[in-house]
């Protein structure tokens, strides 16, 4: 198993259950920013962006808990937020955040595609979009 070993362990136990013998070889480590000042000056007026991509559950932690609530909807304005699959989309409705978008495949590339797919059909201005976040 080469996740870090914090997002590892329901995996592990369900293959456990299964009857696999699973080798932990985390391959990355998930440690905390030194310096949260950048992050936190890009989200001081989020109302620039069109789209705020969550892409990993550690993104939301970082975003929602330790920037804080100042930087949670309603503060988020009008842009629209994609998380890369259905784990992160978890993550963000624990904070109250709907996403708008998760895509089919949880890869980079599949949250781009459907980015580009709803911007060739745009919502009317004002118009609240409440779409279900599967697409």
């Amino acid at each position: 198993m080469t996740r870090a070993r914090a997002h590892a362990r329901e995996l592990v136990r369900a293959l456990e259950e299964l009857g696999a013998e699973v080798v932990a070889a985390p391959a990355i480590r998930i440690e905390p920013l030194a310096d949260l000042e950048p992050l936190r000056a890009a989200l001081t007026d989020p109302g620039r962006y069109d789209w705020i991509v969550f892409t990993s559950q550690s993104s939301v932690q970082v975003v929602c808990e330790r920037l804080g609530a100042a930087y949670l909807p309603p503060h988020m304005g009008r842009a629209a937020v994609a998380a890369i699959g259905p784990a992160t989309a978890t993550a963000l409705l624990h904070h109250g955040i709907t996403p708008d978008l998760v895509p089919a495949e949880f890869v980079a590339e599949a949250v781009v595609a459907a980015m580009a797919a709803r911007r060739a059909t745009p919502f009317p201005s004002g118009c609240a979009h409440t779409a279900p976040w599967w697409t």
